[in-house]
């Protein structure tokens, strides 16, 4: 709109020289046309010195916590550049619809140091891609844009929300007794400390380590070996996650970090586990701690993150290719899917001398979470959590197993 406005002020004056031959109007009016082609080459030159660039390219966020990222933008011309703006698209990986937002600002000559705040929106990994530079001259009558290549992956977890359980059935059996029923019992290798950590509300202290609280001026927590059996296991069923909504994997990961959160208060260890579709095995990780339940999420996240890349190939080589393509891996597979399974029920199954499918997997001994919010005990269920009211049920309800 200002490119027309000045354009058509320009016709007005060089109208009304010529009409009336007043020679300093004349000139105003060349000196406008000569303006008006000079910010045209103007913002052509900025764009070609300015660069932008993220310093960071990965970080991660609670949701609904405001992330800061930082951007060197360098202008390698002999002119500051009064304006520019850089466009960036973020969203989840399985998203088509990508949120836009663009991002203002000016700069001196050599280096300068801008930001921008985003909210992380949902649980998962959030990409955002600065992928076009728009340069203007000091009126702002052009622009002068060129692509760019900038990514960043943010990893945005959940809440830190705490299940409320109670675990009295569970307790009754001897390999699931919390840590402190089992010090002090001698014979096994309950006894050997396996490391220290940093201490956690709700920590008794008969296993603070004293000597290195001191040093350090922070409380420590021993903590005692514990045999991998020891651990509850939580299976995940993740079948349907590459059709799933992004409120839908909000829901679940909002869920799953509550509920192993909320048992760890109970237990010292979680053996969480689930099957991995694009790799075609089974994926196990010990969680004692906020750390752990971290990495634990983000592994689901990259996991899905696969999953949306496969799925971007598979429109580009066609569905009918890539339908027999499955097929058959699924066939060759087939052997393996149904005796392929995690550490814990392969020594089970030794011990009973039965053998334990894939397809049987999630009905033995443990937990059991499923993407529809259904939470299991072996084949029975605890209960199932309503998406518009998890954050409700999250907080208010106790359950007792």
């Amino acid at each position: 709109m200002k490119k027309l406005d000045f354009l058509l002020l320009c016709l007005v004056t060089a109208y009304l020289a010529g009409m009336y031959r007043y020679l300093p109007l004349m000139v105003l009016s060349n000196l406008a046309f000569v303006f008006l082609i000079a910010s045209f080459f103007l913002s052509c030159y900025f764009r070609k010195n300015l660069s932008v660039k993220l310093l960071l390219h990965s970080g991660f966020v609670e949701k609904a916590a405001v992330l800061t990222c930082n951007v060197k933008v360098e202008n390698t011309g002999k002119l500051p550049v009064g304006r520019f703006k850089v466009r960036l698209c973020y969203g989840y990986g399985q998203e088509k619809q990508k949120t836009v937002k663009y991002m203002y600002g000016g700069c001196e000559k050599g280096e300068n140091l801008l930001h921008f705040d985003i909210v992380g929106s949902g649980c998962g990994m959030m990409h955002l891609n600065m992928n076009r530079l728009y340069a203007y001259d000091y009126l702002s009558l052009f622009s002068a844009s060129k692509k760019m290549r900038e990514e960043i992956k943010i990893a945005v977890f959940p809440q830190k929300r705490e299940l409320q359980v109670e675990l009295p059935s569970i307790f009754r059996q001897e390999s699931y007794l919390p840590q402190e029923a089992l010090i002090g019992r001698g014979g096994d290798a309950h006894n050997e400390i396996r490391q220290l950590r940093e201490y956690r509300r709700g920590d008794t202290s008969r296993f603070i380590h004293w000597n290195q609280s001191a040093r350090t001026q922070q409380l420590w927590v021993k903590e005692f070996e514990r045999e991998t059996d020891d651990a509850i296991p939580l299976y995940l069923e993740l079948k349907g996650i590459q059709e799933a909504e992004s409120s839908d994997l909000d829901g679940f990961y909002e869920l799953l970090s509550a509920l192993v959160l909320g048992l760890l208060k109970k237990v010292t260890m979680l053996k969480v586990t689930w099957y991995h579709e694009g790799q075609k095995r089974f994926v196990d990780m010990e969680v004692c701690d906020t750390a752990q339940c971290r990495e634990m999420m983000l592994a689901l996240y990259r996991m899905e993150e696969e999953y949306s890349i496969e799925e971007g190939h598979s429109m580009e080589e066609g569905h009918s290719i890539e339908k027999v393509h499955s097929m058959e891996i699924e066939h060759s597979m087939e052997k393996r899917h149904s005796m392929e399974i995690g550490h814990s029920m392969k020594k089970n199954a030794r011990k009973s001398g039965e053998n334990v499918s894939a397809e049987d997997y999630s009905h033995q001994e443990g937990f059991r979470l499923d993407l529809d919010l259904g939470w299991y005990w072996k084949e029975a269920l605890i209960f199932r959590f309503s998406l518009e009211e998890l954050e409700d049920q999250i907080a208010h309800n106790i359950f007792v197993v």
